[in-house]
Formats: structure tokens, sequence, C-alpha cells
């Protein structure tokens, strides 16, 4: 049975279960993909693993789902977290969609002298993230904190290696930072706002020994390509872009 879409649900999941889409999917649903009963959904709820449902009623406002089948076991992330100064709304939802696709197991907004996005729709952030992993085949939503300070989170993180992108120049290449450590070392990608990091924070952060600096190449990238440099660079070097 041809599966037409994915949606990600709070409810557990097992077979034999009846799910009742929220009222946003089951308006898409109907009247976006024109389902029809009988067809086929894929559902995840981030914790489960994904399932095969099959619509078994459908109505003008209601659908009805029943799970009938697990098709993939929960994925398993590498242990690799994003710190990152919010950004301004367009930015911040593609940052929100790259999070899932990069990998990143979970997300920690942090506030630095520098940091020009006043809020942090912790919501609309977490909304953009379900989208993404519903389009890309992925049945893992990250994590993702409430936003703090720069000092509070570096404090709070002395069990993490922090992979600090480094614009100042005095990092060494990311390849070979990454390259003095071990596979499955949790690990957090620590990316500053636009304009970066002020010069005191980061003679702060280089002399902290959990505080890796790194370079991530000869341009200077804008903060949103930053983080998804870093993660492809360290999934490689550490993470799950080496697995076959």
């Amino acid at each position: 049975m041809r599966i037409r879409t994915r949606l990600f649900v709070e409810d557990c999941l097992e077979v034999g279960a009846i799910v009742v889409p929220e009222q946003g999917q089951t308006h898409q649903l109907i009247h976006v993909l024109r389902v029809r009963a009988g067809e086929g959904v894929e559902l995840f709820n981030g914790r489960d693993g994904s399932y095969h449902a099959q619509i078994t009623e459908l109505g003008k406002r209601h659908v009805s789902l029943h799970v009938t089948m697990k098709v993939h076991d929960q994925h398993c992330l590498p242990d690799l977290w994003l710190a990152f100064a919010p950004l301004k709304k367009a930015r911040i939802d593609y940052v929100a969609q790259k999070v899932v696709e990069c990998g990143y197991q979970h997300v920690c907004p942090v506030i630095t002298n520098r940091t020009q996005a006043e809020k942090f729709n912790k919501d609309r952030f977490q909304a953009n993230m379900v989208e993404a992993a519903e389009q890309c085949a992925i049945n893992v939503i990250p994590g993702i904190d409430d936003p703090m300070s720069l000092e509070s989170f570096v404090r709070l993180s002395l069990d993490r290696q922090i992979f600090l992108g480094d614009e100042g120049g005095e990092g060494a290449p990311a390849w070979e930072v990454l390259g003095r450590h071990q596979p499955g070392v949790p690990s957090v990608i620590l990316i500053g706002p636009e304009g970066g990091f002020d010069n005191q924070e980061l003679a702060w952060l280089r002399g902290l020994a959990h505080v890796h600096p790194m370079g991530l190449g000869p341009r200077i990238l804008r903060a949103d390509t930053a983080m998804v440099v870093a993660a492809a660079l360290w999934q490689v070097r550490l993470g799950d872009l080496t697995s076959p």
C-alpha cells in the first residue's frame, strides 16, 4: 500500500492502536492531500519508531488511523548538541530544519553579548523541526532547552566537549581539532551570533579545558551556515556519516 505522507503524533504507538490526528493534520489529510479511506500513512512520535497506519474512518472533519505494522525502529543519533545564539525569524526557521537534517540530538539557545534576536519562539522552532522530520523520513525530534546565558550553558556542560566555531582565526582547522577525539564523545557545536562572539567572550571560552576552538575554513560563514558545516565535519569525523 503506497504511503503518501508521514505524520508526527504525540500518541503512544503500537500495532492495533487507533490514532486520531490533531485538527491541523486532519485538515491537511482531507483538504490538501485529499486522502481516501484505505490509504496508508506513516506515523512516528519520536519515541517508539515508525509505524504504518491505515485510514479507517474519513469524514468531512474527522480522520481515524489504525496502526497496522512497525516499519522502522527508533533512530539512535550520535550524542551531538548544538548551542547557538538565536537569529532573526527567517534564519531561525532554516536552523530548525537543518538541526534535524544534520543529526543534532539536542538544541540549546544561548544568549551572548551580541545576540540580535530579542525573543526565541520555542514552539515555532519545534514545529519547524517536526515538519523537517516528517519530510526527511527521520523519526527523531531533537530536544530543545529554554534560552540561557552563554556562561550558564558552558558551566552546565562540563561533561561535554565543546567545539567552538572560532571566527577569530585562532582555532586550528576543524578537521584537525576533531581528529584529536574518539567517536562517541558527548559533544556540543557552539556557534556565535551574527557578528561573532565579542573579544571578552572569546578570551574566556579559549581558556576553558573542555572548549576546543576550531576554524571552519578561510571564508567567513553566516551563523546558520556555520552550524551546518560544523555538523557535517563532526558527523564525518566522529559521528554516523562514516557508517555504511
